[in-house]
């Protein structure tokens, strides 16, 4: 279970893989998540986790990544990544 937090959206770089970007959402509180054997954020300190798109909440309603994360279909899962 998850206090609320701050977690990093996904973006898709070299290969199709994923990786942290800079846009930050927050995951709800009571949420559960799975903890993904991912690289991609050893160098700022992340971790990959899997989190229904219905816990995750964008920062900042006016940037236009909170679109990209309030038009996910809600009972599906999203990679975030949150601090070690």
């Amino acid at each position: 279970m998850l206090n609320k937090m701050i977690c990093y959206i996904s973006e898709i770089g070299q290969n199709n893989f994923y990786y942290p970007s800079d846009t930050k959402a927050i995951i709800n509180d009571n949420c559960d998540f799975s903890e993904l054997m991912w690289l991609g954020g050893a160098a700022r300190n992340l971790r990959a986790v899997k989190v229904k798109n219905s816990c995750i909440l964008p920062m900042d309603l006016k940037a236009p990544s909170a679109d990209k994360i309030l038009a996910k279909n809600n009972s599906g899962y999203s990679v975030v990544w949150i601090e070690k």
